[in-house]
């Protein structure tokens, strides 16, 4: 439609930058029972390139629980719990990973069960993994990724330590 084709050219730059959008329709408003909001709606989540599988393409929500729902499902696939590391360790079995909390109160809520001084060590893993074999990327697990995509921006560091072999 006309307005999703003035939405993107207006912002001719965002797809080469891999810019996102993310739509949602909130109400019953646009819903199946409106197909030409449904039509715009669709056209603006393709064009967003974050489009559903089906025939509705954007996210639909009736409900505040379910746009929250919906919003804690966008926020997970935009804090994805992968980080590449600065330098690849000598083997799988050199890297050290810990978090850092800067509440000071409460630190880790209590979660963290190997405390190495104030830092929690992630050492099992449940905590952590390699993405691949090429030991250049480490996956944060379960709870703990959970955490920190839930977490205020600013609340957790992670911190990874290669630790080298002379020769």
């Amino acid at each position: 439609m006309d307005q999703v084709k003035t939405l993107y050219a207006t912002q001719p730059d965002a797809q080469s930058v891999g810019v996102k959008t993310f739509v949602i329709g909130f109400g019953s408003d646009v819903s199946g029972s409106n197909p030409g909001a449904v039509k715009v709606l669709n056209d603006a989540a393709v064009a967003g390139h974050t489009d559903q599988q089906g025939a509705t393409k954007y996210y639909q929500a009736t409900s505040a629980a379910q746009l929250t729902a919906i919003l804690q499902q966008i926020i997970a696939q935009l804090q994805p719990c992968t980080f590449t590391l600065a330098q690849k360790p000598d083997a799988a079995n050199l890297l050290e990973v810990s978090l850092t909390d800067s509440n000071t109160t409460t630190p880790f809520d209590g979660k963290c069960q190997n405390l190495c001084g104030t830092d929690c060590c992630m050492d099992t893993p449940a905590d952590w993994s390699y993405t691949d074999s090429s030991l250049t990327a480490v996956r944060i697990n379960g709870d703990w990724c959970t955490t920190l995509q839930n977490a205020d921006p600013n609340r957790y560091t992670l911190n990874f330590l290669s630790v080298h072999v002379l020769q």
